[in-house]
């Protein structure tokens, strides 16, 4: 299992997303995304994180959401 905070430097890496991992904000487990942007760079993030989520589940052996 990866960790919240490991996921996010994957996420930005790999997604070039821009998100907070939930361990900064004493939420572990969980990631923080800011969508104060435009809808269109909105969904292009979250189609973005998406893809590297299955990447994560299909390296780990699991399932990610709306797969």
């Amino acid at each position: 299992k990866i960790d919240s905070v490991s996921l996010v430097e994957r996420i930005i890496r790999d997604g070039s997303v821009l998100i907070g991992p939930g361990d900064y904000f004493g939420i572990p487990n969980h990631i923080r995304i800011s969508y104060g942007l435009p809808h269109d760079y909105l969904m292009q993030g979250l189609g973005r994180i998406s893809k590297v989520l299955r990447q994560v589940a299909d390296e780990e052996g699991g399932v990610a959401a709306g797969a």
